[in-house]
């Protein structure tokens, strides 16, 4: 993809940001007893490091496996507790999320691992990334891939736009429930529509990732 160079490094700083303010969603959770889901925290977290590592080579933290690893075990945790039959009392008091929340955070989980194992990483070119580049007559010249299944990826990046749209939609309530409801958005999860935006930055920059491999 003909991107300019700062977007990447734009994302991937953006990814650091929302990396930070999930360990400061935990760690005030911590410190005045605020219900949070620590789970759905701690995926928003890992989601968003992972995301910046397939973006620029500095944050290449960890090796593409191990991130695999990591996110799949996460994605499996939430998957099990989703599936249980009813919600246990101390997830009520802790503020764990509903199982819509848990699957889409299932699903990101999947998706990460695809892209992780399918090989989105950082482009070892200063310009387009689709497929393999050569000069004439020089083929061995060429410096990049893309991913395996590219058809698979291009309908995980519908699916992630789609569902950043469906999430800015359910951010924007009706003015009379938005009014209803004013003074109690503490009460549940700590700035629940702060972490849902912050989900929605993490999947548009999940769908630009696939996409700057395939275009």
């Amino acid at each position: 993809m003909n991107a300019p160079a700062w977007l990447p490094v734009i994302l991937a700083a953006v990814m650091l940001a929302i990396a930070a303010y999930s360990l400061w969603r935990i760690a005030m959770a911590r410190v005045l007893g605020t219900p949070t889901d620590f789970a759905h925290d701690t995926v928003v977290f890992l989601l968003s490091l992972a995301t910046a590592g397939m973006l620029v080579r500095w944050m290449h933290l960890l090796n593409p496996g191990i991130w695999a690893v990591l996110l799949g075990a996460a994605g499996t945790y939430l998957a099990v507790r989703a599936a249980a039959p009813t919600r246990r009392p101390e997830d009520v008091r802790t503020g764990s999320g509903s199982t819509r929340t848990a699957l889409a955070a299932v699903a990101g989980c999947a998706i990460a691992v695809y892209m992780l194992l399918a090989g989105v990483a950082p482009s070892t070119l200063n310009g387009s990334t689709a497929g393999y580049y050569t000069m004439a007559g020089m083929t061995d010249m060429y410096k990049d891939t893309t991913i395996t299944f590219p058809a698979l990826g291009i309908g995980v990046s519908v699916l992630l736009l789609g569902y950043a749209v469906a999430a800015l939609d359910r951010l924007s309530p009706p003015r009379d429930s938005a009014r209803g409801q004013s003074g109690t958005s503490t009460a549940g999860i700590l700035a629940p529509r702060a972490l849902a935006l912050c989900e929605v930055a993490i999947v548009v920059t999940m769908a630009y990732a696939i996409l700057a491999k395939l275009v």
